[in-house]
């Protein structure tokens, strides 16, 4: 992630969801969205397809990659992981045809996330 991304993070109010935002429209850039979200998975990151306002293609084939972040904030992550999460989707889109990277980054994911456990599971 670019030093921009970074400072978006630790000084804008909404500074988290830029990083995010930064790294997704990377995956955009990198692939059309059905592959990119396809590799987010095997890195172990969930995105889905989602409209964007006057998005030009139909509802069924949206032109947007929506991510979880409730789901982060729910399990007690804050900027710092944050950070690492926006670099994990840059990695992925500079690697989504690579799976050995993919697999690296899931296995990141992973680690992070077992310091984090959905509450109430």
């Amino acid at each position: 992630v670019d030093e921009r991304a970074r400072e978006a993070v630790l000084h804008a109010e909404l500074g988290v969801l830029l990083a995010l935002w930064v790294g997704a429209i990377r995956v955009l850039e990198a692939a059309r969205v059905r592959p990119g979200i396809d590799a987010l998975d095997r890195a172990g990151i969930s995105a889905s397809a989602s409209t964007i306002p006057n998005d030009p293609n139909p509802p069924m084939k949206p032109s947007g990659v929506r991510l979880g972040t409730a789901a982060i904030t729910t399990r007690g992550m804050g900027e710092a992981e944050m950070v690492k999460i926006a670099e994990w989707i840059d990695r992925v889109a500079q690697n989504f045809a690579n799976e050995d990277e993919l697999a690296k980054i899931k296995k990141e994911v992973s680690q992070l996330a077992v310091k984090f456990p959905v509450p109430g599971i």
